[in-house]
């Protein structure tokens, strides 16, 4: 017994420095490439929420006005559609860079001022 978990322990050593050195090799080539990976992955983990809750939220809205006032299943329906292209306003945002600012300016451009243009003659 004492023998089987030496030869365990004498195993487990050898693989976690085999696990150590092969993360430490990883880490330093790839460094970029999982940084791309791991925003690539919250962007879609982002977008496919934004779709998934605007479509639950109208679902849950439409049952309620269904059952308030005896609407069965148009309210489903309608709200079904509402919440549906809300999820997909939200995509639309997310992929174009807007993300939760009012309007339809991305939020780093800045409102250009209106061409002003002083006529000398009238002044």
């Amino acid at each position: 017994m004492a023998d089987d978990l030496e030869k365990f322990g004498t195993k487990l050593k050898n693989a976690q420095q085999e696990l150590s050195t092969g993360n430490d090799q990883l880490g330093k080539n790839d460094d970029l490439t999982s940084d791309a990976e791991r925003s690539s992955f919250q962007r879609a983990m982002r977008i496919g929420s934004d779709m998934i809750a605007g479509v639950v939220v109208g679902v849950v809205l439409g049952l309620a006005v269904d059952r308030a006032f005896d609407t069965k299943p148009w309210g489903f329906i309608i709200m079904f559609f509402l919440g549906s292209a809300a999820g997909m306003w939200n995509v639309f945002r997310a992929v174009t860079g807007q993300g939760y600012t009012v309007g339809f300016r991305h939020s780093g451009q800045k409102e250009k001022p209106p061409n002003v243009t002083v006529d000398d003659k009238d002044a």
